[in-house]
């Protein structure tokens, strides 16, 4: 089952909080999380919900059953629960503390993806069979997407809530150069600034002459 790391992850108990709403479109909100980042196929939440361990990982477990034979196919787990549930008896008194710790879940808004198949190259078929397996472990409505998905706002889905062109960031990629590759770089540039140097000499004589 999902947990997370118990060296790193201090068991606190969580206040108790719902799963947050729909946004509406005048009230703001953010599109982070709502369209695919490993390219493939997902499936994104209609409505808000809080996901237990145990849930996503009997999603997961039918995903990857369902793509074990695609060579190269993986699942991206999107969420992650980090909030500890704590629950006390029924017909309890109130007070003496908050109660024992029950299980683990993550509070998830609408429109957030949860699941992506990537790689291998797998088809939308298989992509689409996969995730309504999943599609049944999960207690909210959801929908199939692609990279051709617009992002989705609450109950809002639209081209025109992208990111400008001028917003997005440019991840410019700089591969190091070897030892070998910086001596032969060296090499070139002295070959160059000598030759440079021979054609300038050259322009003075012939100005000269």
């Amino acid at each position: 089952m999902l947990t997370p790391d118990p060296h790193r992850e201090h068991l606190r108990r969580a206040a108790l909080r719902h799963a947050p709403r729909d946004i509406a479109n005048t009230q703001g909100g953010s599109i982070k999380g709502t369209t695919l980042q490993f390219g493939g196929f997902g499936l994104r939440l209609i409505s808000a919900v809080r996901l237990t361990a145990a849930q996503l990982t009997a999603a997961q477990v039918a995903l990857k059953r369902k793509i074990k034979p695609i060579k190269g196919a993986q699942v991206h787990l999107r969420v992650f629960p980090d909030v500890p549930v704590c629950v006390k008896g029924n017909e309890t008194r109130m007070g003496k503390g908050k109660g024992s710790f029950e299980y683990w879940a993550t509070r998830v808004p609408a429109g957030r993806v949860v699941f992506e198949i990537a790689g291998g190259g797998i088809r939308e078929e298989i992509a689409r069979q996969a995730l309504k397996l999943a599609q049944v472990k999960i207690p909210v409505p959801t929908e199939f997407i692609t990279t051709a998905t617009p992002p989705r706002l609450g109950s809002i889905v639209s081209n025109e809530l992208s990111r400008p062109v001028e917003a997005q960031k440019t991840v410019l990629v700089h591969n190091p150069l070897t030892p070998i590759q910086q001596v032969a770089a060296a090499q070139n540039g002295a070959k160059e600034s000598e030759a440079e140097a021979e054609a300038e000499a050259e322009s003075k004589e012939k100005v000269q002459a």
